[in-house]
């Protein structure tokens, strides 16, 4: 399974999701398919997260605070470690949601605007 992990602020815009997933999955081709979008819970009910999965026809995995915590992330933000206790939320959801075995296919990516992040991942689930 191949997870995408997101970070984003709230006034982020479809398009910088977009443009992420765009350049992971071109970065990754040979790793399959994407199976599942993935954020913190509560992000995942935001309408742009909502709209990306609508436009991918990829299913939403909603990860809480504590499968986010336990994580191992390759990157570190200060603001991502005070409001989620990890290095970096893209890549903490993405590998949560790959499930047991779960390696990162990279750090995660900064979108144009500074306002997005993602991460892919893949696991066993």
């Amino acid at each position: 399974m191949i997870t995408a992990g997101f970070g984003f602020r709230h006034e982020a815009r479809i398009e910088s999701l977009l443009e992420l997933y765009i350049r992971l999955c071109k970065t990754h081709l040979g790793e399959g398919d994407v199976n599942a979008l993935t954020t913190h819970t509560k992000k995942s009910q935001e309408d742009v997260f909502i709209e990306l999965s609508q436009r991918t026809g990829i299913a939403i995995i909603a990860i809480n605070e504590a499968e986010i915590a336990s994580q191992d992330t390759i990157n570190h933000s200060d603001l991502s470690m005070q409001l989620y206790k990890t290095g970096s939320l893209a890549e903490a959801t993405a590998l949560a949601a790959a499930g047991a075995n779960s390696r990162l296919l990279g750090g995660r990516i900064v979108s144009q605007d500074r306002l997005a992040t993602c991460a892919f991942a893949k696991g066993d689930n």
